[in-house]
């Protein structure tokens, strides 16, 4: 499969030279997502006031009267507005992971991005605070959507020549009598 490396003449991220059409239009599409995922991000992380400010203080309200009856205490709005946030990030981990083909830069991009956003927040917008366990859950986030694609590749990756020499129960589309005897 081909991943995005620099082309060494141009320096341009791309798809790897010699690449189908498909692939190609592949991932286009997955630098348009992942701009549109950023975009989102941004307008939801960047507005002047706390999104849904009405909607939040009823939520709240509704967690604090279910805490008394029958959900479990440490469901608060506090753990909600966390898990909003890892859930928030996962889309960038996946596609930064598709869009640059290996985990960790993927990783501390998104991170990188995290601070910056929260940085912005607390210097920039007075309605907005910063917060280092934003980042935290924000990490999460990139890390879990990392962490999906490294396991589809995982399982669902195709046998290559060395696994062949490892393991002789791998076929490479040879026959029979090009296997070796146990």
């Amino acid at each position: 499969m081909a991943t995005a490396r620099p082309n060494s003449a141009t320096r341009e991220l791309g798809p790897a030279k010699g690449t189908s059409i498909v692939k190609a239009a592949g991932y286009r599409v997955r630098w348009l997502l992942m701009v549109v995922a950023v975009i989102a991000v941004l307008c939801i992380v960047l507005s002047p006031n706390r999104p849904a400010a009405g909607a939040q203080s009823h939520l709240r309200a509704w967690l604090d009267t279910a805490n008394k009856g029958w959900l479990p205490p440490f469901i608060t709005f506090e753990l909600v507005e966390f898990l909003a946030n890892v859930v928030m990030f996962v889309p960038i981990g996946v596609l930064g992971i598709l869009v640059g083909g290996r985990g960790w830069p993927a990783l501390i991009s998104g991170t990188m991005f995290s601070v910056l956003l929260e940085l912005f927040q607390a210097l920039l917008l007075p309605g907005r605070v910063g917060s280092v366990v934003d980042v935290a859950a924000n990490t999460m986030g990139v890390l879990c959507g990392v962490c999906v694609v490294a396991l589809w590749r995982t399982r669902f990756r195709r046998p290559s020549d060395s696994d062949a020499l490892r393991h002789p129960d791998i076929s490479l589309g040879g026959s029979e009598a090009s296997r070796p005897v146990k």
